[in-house]
């Protein structure tokens, strides 16, 4: 069993059966984040926080007890505001800030404790490494790219995908592209804005995700920006859909294209591929 995020809510997700059950956040309209199970399996938690972008604000840590799905916030802090979580002990959980530095937080005592200072590159190797309990690889910046202007029939597909990857703990640069509402807050933003953070986005990213099956001019110029920088890129699309067969024909070595018949199936295709990049 896994837990995705689907909009506003967790839901704990069989990859055979499909959808187990669903939860609502504990805080309403604040980002979503990683999700981490129990070293039993009993329970799990999960993170939000004021803003999905940097700075992040207030982060909250909620844990939600099995089966009877009851939600308990367990720490709201801003400073420290943390981006991860894990928990890796019955009575503790590991939480690492903005900055990389790692906290320790007693589920007995409610004690919330820095862990002492270590060396620059342990601490970043630590944070990377930080991941939820059903998840065996390395952290990654990913760019998820799909349409925006070319439709938006497929945006609770761009959900899902997107849940699933923030719930294993990867930082989704464009996350807020996956939100129903992404289309009125992209019209404050110049067209000259956002082709150079997009741009910058992609740069930093260590792999590209797409979702194409929706035709998008922007899609394919990130695609094809991605593969130019030797990127590893993912393209799903839904089976029976036509797509450029400038995707489906490439042959780049670090391009991966796949058709799935439902969720569940794109998600599988998905852990596979950042499994063989770990």
């Amino acid at each position: 069993m896994m837990a995705i995020w689907q909009k506003d809510d967790v839901v704990l997700w069989c990859l055979d059966s499909g959808e187990i059950a669903r939860v609502p956040v504990a805080i309403p309209n604040a980002a979503i984040g990683t999700i981490a199970w129990s070293p039993v399996g009993q329970a799990l938690i999960y993170l939000q926080t004021a803003s999905d972008c940097h700075p992040f604000g207030k982060s909250y840590i909620v844990r939600l007890d099995l089966p009877d799905l009851r939600s308990v916030l367990l720490l709201e802090s801003e400073t420290p505001a943390f981006r991860n979580i894990l928990w890796d002990a019955p009575n503790r959980l590991r939480l690492f800030d903005e900055q990389g530095k790692e906290w320790r937080y007693n589920l007995v005592t409610q004690e919330l404790k820095p862990v002492p200072l270590r060396t620059e590159q342990h601490k970043r190797d630590t944070f990377r490494k930080c991941v939820a309990s059903d998840y065996r690889g390395t952290l990654m910046n990913i760019y998820f790219s799909c349409s925006l202007t070319g439709g938006r029939d497929d945006q609770s597909v761009y959900a899902a995908l997107v849940g699933y990857l923030l719930a294993q703990g990867h930082n989704v640069l464009t996350a807020h592209l996956a939100r129903p509402e992404v289309m009125v807050e992209e019209q404050v933003i110049s067209p000259r804005e956002v082709y150079e953070r997009d741009i910058a986005w992609v740069k930093e990213a260590d792999v590209l995700i797409a979702e194409v099956s929706t035709p998008s001019h922007g899609v394919g110029y990130e695609i094809a920006l991605a593969l130019t920088l030797s990127k590893p890129v993912l393209c799903v699309y839904r089976q029976n859909v036509r797509v450029s067969k400038m995707i489906t024909g490439n042959t780049e070595p670090t391009l991966r294209v796949a058709a799935y018949d439902e969720e569940s199936t794109a998600l599988r295709v998905i852990q596979k591929f950042l499994e063989t990049l770990s």
